[in-house]
């Protein structure tokens, strides 16, 4: 999250005030209470202008949230009003619908993932044929696909074994020759 205000001298700044893990879902609910706990130790609600943010409908949900919150408070906030479109994402739009119409997203959405799903799946059955490893190996791709999976994998493990548990990484690739990839 970047903070932009003007200076006693009427100079612009600027400033990066939160660059935090996002834990679950990307839902306007939780970029909602991740942005007020990102807020809360600077003590600026009240000085809450403008959103910049992309096209995304859970940004514009997320706005929504926290102008109920901002209401909740006293702060009067209209989410339509104080939320601009990043100038950068709408130039992006535009060129990807003169260069590939009204669906560019889609059509460049189903190249990657036709791209990605083949060479997953080709790794996939690779690691099958080497018995129980590979299927162990494929497990960890999986639970290490997302962030939302590692964690509930995470939160899993501390149930079965106690919340003094230390959540450990999971070894995602071995190499042959010895070495180990780590997933974060």
């Amino acid at each position: 999250m970047v903070a932009h205000w003007l200076d006693q001298n009427n100079k612009l700044q600027s400033a990066v005030i939160g660059m935090r893990r996002f834990l679950g879902q990307h839902t306007g609910e939780n970029q909602a209470n991740c942005f007020f706990n990102i807020i809360e130790p600077y003590n600026i609600i009240d000085k809450i202008v403008y959103f910049t943010l992309d096209n995304a409908s859970n940004n514009g949900t997320g706005i929504q949230h926290i102008a109920q919150q901002l209401s909740e408070q006293g702060i009067s906030f209209n989410p339509v009003e104080r939320r601009l479109r990043c100038f950068g994402h709408v130039i992006n739009l535009v060129v990807k619908a003169l260069l590939w119409g009204t669906d560019a997203e889609a059509f460049q959405a189903e190249i990657t993932n036709q791209h990605e799903l083949q060479q997953e799946a080709e790794e996939l059955a690779t690691w099958r044929w080497k018995g129980p490893l590979g299927k162990l190996h494929n497990i960890i791709v999986w639970i290490s696909g997302t962030p939302q999976r590692r964690d509930r994998f995470s939160e899993r493990v501390k149930k079965a074994l106690g919340p003094g548990t230390k959540a450990l990484l999971l070894i995602k690739e071995i190499v042959p020759g010895g070495g180990v990839t780590m997933t974060p």
